[in-house]
C-alpha cells in the first residue's frame, strides 16, 4: 500500500543524516527507487524499510513504515520492480521490459491496487526511455485516469508529466501542452514534479513555435523553484532548458552559459545517455547560430555516449547535427548522404519536431547544392509535417522557405 508518511520521514531522516538519496540507495537499490519511495510514488516492503532505517540509524516504525502483512506475491511483484528499475539504469531496455511485465502479471493478482500503478509506471518509464513513445503516451494516459490517481495528488501529477514527455516524442505538442499544464495545476505539488511539469511545458510550446519571449514567465518560475531542488542532476536538466531557450530569444552569450553550467551538473557516472543527449543538443544550438567553434568536440562526446547506451534515435539526432556541421563547413555533398539516411530510418517515420528540421535541412543543403526544386519540396514536406503537429509559427516559416521569401533556416 502507498505510504505517504513513510516517504516524508524518510526525506527528513534522510537530509537529517545529510545524505543523498543515491548514498541512502548504497548498492541495494538505486537513488531514482529512493526518489520514488520518498515522494510516494513506490510502497515499501519490509525488507525495504528494514534496509534503509538501517542505513539511517533508526527503525522502520520510526519512519512511519506500516507492515501491510506483505504476501509472498507482493515479495516478488517488488523484486520485479528492482529487477526492472536496475535494468532502466543499465539501459537494457528488453530485460527491463520483461521485468515490467512480469510485474504487471503478478500485480493483476494482487489485492493491492498500487502495485499495479507501481507496475504500469514502470513500463511506462522504460517504453518512454527505449523511444516507443505512443504506447508510453497510451499508458501513461490510463494512469492519469485511474482511481489511485484520482486519491494522490502526487500519483496523477507524475502520470501526466509522463503523458507530457511521451507525447512530445510522438508529436503530439499541443497535448503536450495541455497535459503539462494539467500536471502543474495539481494541488500540493512537490519542487520535483513542479520542475518536471515546468520542462515539459515549456519544452512543448517552444517546439511548437510559441515567442520564446512569451515563454518567460514559465521560465522564472522554473528558475525559482529549481532553487529549492537537492538534485544537482536535475538542476542541470533546468539549466539545459534555460539555455535552449535563451538561443532562441537570441541571446547566445546566456544560451552558452547556461549550456556550460548544464554540462557541469550533468554526470555521465549517473545517466551517461542524458550526457550524451546534452552535448547533441549544445551541438545543436551553436550550430543553430552558426558557431562551429568546439562542436566537433561536442558532437564526438555525444557519439561516443549514444553508441554506448543510447537509443536507436539518439544516433539519428546525432548524424543530423553531424551533416549541419558538415553543410556549415562546405561539404554538402557528404550531409546530404548523412541527411537522406537519416529519414530512411524508421525513427523518422512520422511527423515530430527533429523529422521535420532535419527536412529543413536537407532544403538548406540542396539549396547550396543548387537543386532548387528539391529544396522547395524539402521545405513543403516541413511545413506539413510542422501543420500535422499545430506548430503553426514553424509552419509558416518552412512555408516561406519553399516560396523563397527567407535565406536558409539554419534552425
Amino acid at each position: 500500500m502507498v505510504q505517504p508518511e513513510f516517504g516524508r520521514r524518510l526525506r527528513r531522516a534522510r537530509l537529517d543524516a545529510q545524505m543523498s538519496q543515491l548514498e541512502l540507495a548504497g548498492d541495494a537499490y538505486t537513488n531514482s527507487y529512493v526518489s520514488y519511495l520518498e515522494s510516494g510514488r513506490r510502497a515499501p516492503t519490509s525488507d525495504v524499510a528494514a534496509y534503509l532505517a538501517a542505513r539511517l540509524g533508526t527503525t522502520p516504525a520510526a519512519l512511519g513504515f506500516v507492515n501491510g502483512d506483505a504476501t509472498d506475491l507482493d515479495t516478488r511483484i517488488a523484486l520485479e520492480l528492482l529487477v526492472g528499475d536496475k535494468a532502466i539504469g543499465r539501459h537494457e531496455w528488453v530485460s527491463a521490459l520483461a521485468a515490467a511485465n512480469r510485474a504487471l502479471e503478478l500485480a493483476s493478482r494482487s489485492p493491492r491496487r498500487d502495485r499495479t500503478w507501481e507496475a504500469t509506471h514502470l513500463k511506462c518509464r522504460i517504453l518512454i526511455e527505449s523511444g516507443d513513445f505512443a504506447a508510453a503516451a497510451e499508458l501513461a494516459a490510463q494512469m492519469a485516469g485511474d482511481e489511485l490517481s484520482d486519491l494522490s495528488p502526487l500519483l496523477k501529477a507524475e502520470s501526466l508529466t509522463l503523458a507530457a514527455r511521451a507525447l512530445r516524442g510522438c508529436g503530439q505538442l499541443e497535448d503536450a501542452a495541455v497535459t503539462a499544464r494539467a500536471a502543474l495545476d495539481v494541488p500540493d505539488l512537490d519542487e520535483t514534479l513542479e520542475v518536471e511539469g515546468l520542462l515539459q511545458l515549456i519544452a512543448a510550446r517552444a517546439e511548437l513555435g510559441h515567442d520564446p519571449v512569451e515563454l518567460t514567465p514559465e521560465v522564472a518560475r522554473l528558475e525559482t523553484v529549481a532553487q529549492q531542488l537537492e538534485s544537482g542532476h536535475t538542476r542541470g536538466r533546468v539549466l539545459w532548458t534555460i539555455g535552449n531557450i535563451a538561443y532562441l530569444i537570441g541571446d547566445a552569450e546566456r544560451g552558452a552559459t547556461a549550456h556550460a553550467q548544464a554540462a557541469s551538473m550533468i554526470s555521465a557516472t549517473v545517466d551517461l545517455a542524458l550526457f550524451g543527449r546534452l552535448h547533441r543538443v549544445i551541438a545543436h544550438y551553436r550550430l543553430s547560430n552558426r558557431d562551429i567553434d568546439g562542436v566537433a568536440h561536442e558532437l564526438a562526446v555525444a557519439r561516443q555516449a549514444a553508441e554506448l547506451v543510447g537509443r536507436p534515435s539518439d544516433l539519428v539526432e546525432l548524424a543530423v547535427e553531424e551533416a549541419r556541421l558538415m553543410h556549415l563547413q562546405g561539404g554538402n555533398a557528404a550531409a546530404l548522404d548523412e541527411i537522406d539516411a537519416a529519414l530512411a530510418s524508421t525513427v523518422m517515420a512520422i511527423p515530430f519536431v527533429g523529422r521535420a528540421e532535419t527536412l529543413e535541412l536537407r532544403g538548406d543543403v540542396l539549396v547550396a547544392l543548387g537543386r532548387g526544386s528539391e529544396a522547395k519540396a524539402a521545405y513543403v514536406q516541413a511545413a506539413e509535417d510542422y501543420e500535422a503537429m499545430n506548430a503553426l509559427p514553424r509552419a509558416l516559416s518552412a512555408w516561406r522557405l519553399a516560396a523563397g521569401e527567407l535565406g536558409p533556416s539554419q534552425g
